[in-house]
């Protein structure tokens, strides 16, 4: 794969849980509650998918992925960005392998609690 693609790849690790935060905190009341606990852990999937894809496309090289300027004053830049490295990549796969079971452990646990929905809007 280019570079290219995996720094958008790199753009979407952050993406895919802020859009389970949203879907199910926004409209988690109207949700099913098997429908809500699938979106959480499919979010979380979603991102542990794309670290896996990032870390075995990954050759030892640094990445500097800049998501937007925030601000410059004079020669310094202020922006939203991530540098991934191999350490930063195998700590992705960690935290989302084992947040992708914690997910899946939940929808059991939480079953039949009235904040089932807002429980996995926290937690993506």
């Amino acid at each position: 794969m280019s570079q290219d693609i995996l720094k958008t790849l790199a753009t979407l690790l952050p993406i895919f849980p802020l859009m389970g935060f949203f879907v199910n905190g926004l409209f988690g009341k109207k949700l099913q509650e098997k429908t809500a606990g699938i979106l959480g852990s499919s979010m979380i999937l979603a991102s542990f998918v794309v670290s896996v894809i990032l870390f075995f496309s990954n050759a030892g090289v640094i990445w500097n992925v800049t998501i937007f300027h925030w601000f410059t004053v004079g020669t310094w830049n202020i922006d939203l960005a991530f540098l991934i490295d191999l350490l930063t990549l195998l700590m992705l796969l960690i935290v989302t392998g084992v947040g992708f079971l914690f997910h899946c452990y939940s929808i059991g646990y939480m079953h039949g609690d009235a904040g089932f929905a807002k429980f996995f809007s926290y937690v993506n």
